[in-house]
C-alpha cells in the first residue's frame, strides 16, 4: 500500500506543472472560427501533421493541441492532434503513417492542413476544397471539406 501512494505522489508531481502550463495557456488564447465552414454533418476535425507527430509543423504550430482541441470541444467532434506527456509507439506510428491515413478522405470531416503538408500530398488531397486561414500569430493553414459530388 505505501509503494501504491509513493508512486501516486510521484505520478501527480510530475504531471502537475504540465497540468498547470495547460490551464495557464488555455486561459489566454484567442478561440478559431471557421465561419464559412459548413458544420453540418462534420464529426471529426483531422489535421495533418497532427500535434503528435510534428509539433513544428502542424497547423498552429507548437499550440495546435489548444486551438484544435478547444474548437472540437466547442463543436463536440473527434480529432487525430493531440498533446499526450506520453504518446504509445503504436499510436505515433497510426496517426504518423500519412500514407495510410489518407487513402479514403472521410466525407463528414474537416481537414487542418498545414500549406506544406498540403503541397506534399496534393495528389491524395485533390477531391478537397479548401480555404486559407490564419492563426492569431499570423501562420497560414488550410481548411478544407470533401468536395460534394
Amino acid at each position: 500500500m505505501m509503494v501504491l501512494t509513493i508512486l501516486s505522489v510521484l505520478q501527480i508531481i510530475d504531471v502537475a506543472p504540465i497540468a498547470s502550463n495547460l490551464r495557464r495557456t488555455l486561459a489566454t488564447f484567442k478561440k478559431l472560427e471557421f465561419p464559412e465552414i459548413d458544420m453540418n454533418g462534420v464529426n471529426a476535425v483531422l489535421v495533418f501533421p497532427p500535434w503528435q507527430c510534428d509539433h513544428e509543423k502542424t497547423p498552429g504550430g507548437v499550440h495546435n493541441y489548444e486551438m484544435i482541441g478547444s474548437w472540437t470541444s466547442q463543436h463536440q467532434v473527434v480529432t487525430n492532434s493531440f498533446y499526450a506527456a506520453r504518446t504509445p509507439v503504436s499510436l505515433i506510428n497510426y496517426h504518423c503513417n500519412y500514407e495510410e491515413r489518407l487513402k479514403v478522405l472521410e466525407k463528414k470531416a474537416i481537414y487542418v492542413l498545414a500549406p506544406e503538408f498540403y503541397q506534399a500530398y496534393q495528389k491524395k488531397l485533390r477531391s478537397l476544397a479548401c480555404v486559407q486561414h490564419n492563426t492569431h500569430e499570423g501562420k497560414l493553414f488550410l481548411v478544407c471539406r470533401v468536395r460534394k459530388s
